[in-house]
């Protein structure tokens, strides 16, 4: 595929997001034919993932585009857009809340070894409760450092993390007695692909 299909696909994508992730079926078959098309190149990779949760008085729904771009043999760069929803049906209790957030990252191999660092905002998390209008949570940006290498065999990964997180109130309305937060975290995982 050349670079200029490419783009003008990349950018349909971005501007069309919000409304590829209203329509069950629209957004799953559109995401599995941009994909199919979007991978036909080896330095670049989509993928469209739409995660549902479901039981009595509950509803949650993740929607997640990624995209991938190999930019040289030892530089890589990831973004990712995402939308949740969720609700609660419990009578006064009733609550609906969404999420809208992205982030950037960009990897650097070093043989066995990527590091990177990643830059992530989720915007105002949305609360609407029947009895109160709607709450706008502040929005979150994070900074992180990040290391990933092979685990014990080809199909484990282990990953450490340093990120910084920032919550910034812009709502006057929302009462809080501060204006930012912080929060430092430093994370180890350890995957299996099974």
């Amino acid at each position: 595929m050349n670079i200029f299909g490419r783009t003008c696909c990349v950018a349909s994508l971005a501007m069309a997001g919000s409304s590829c992730f209203a329509a069950d079926s629209l957004s799953s078959g559109l995401g599995n034919a941009i994909t199919k098309y979007l991978n036909s190149g080896d330095d670049f990779a989509v993928t469209f993932t739409n995660k549902k949760l479901k039981f009595h008085g509950t509803k949650l729904r993740e929607y997640e585009l990624m995209m991938a771009q190999q930019l040289s043999s030892h530089v890589s760069v990831e973004a990712s857009l995402h939308y949740e929803k969720g609700r609660l049906d419990y009578g006064v209790l009733n609550q609906r809340v969404s999420s809208k957030g992205y982030q950037l990252a960009s990897w650097y191999q070093m043989g066995a070894y990527s590091v990177g660092i990643s830059n992530k905002v989720i915007s105002e998390h949305e609360i609407n409760i029947p009895l109160v209008n709607k709450i706008d949570l502040p929005t979150s940006k994070s900074l992180a450092f990040n290391m990933r290498t092979k685990g014990f065999r080809e199909t484990h990964e282990l990953s450490f993390s340093a990120e910084r997180e920032t919550w910034t109130a812009e709502n006057p309305l929302l009462g809080l007695s501060w204006a930012k937060a912080y929060d430092n975290q430093v994370k180890m995982s350890y995957s299996i692909i099974f």
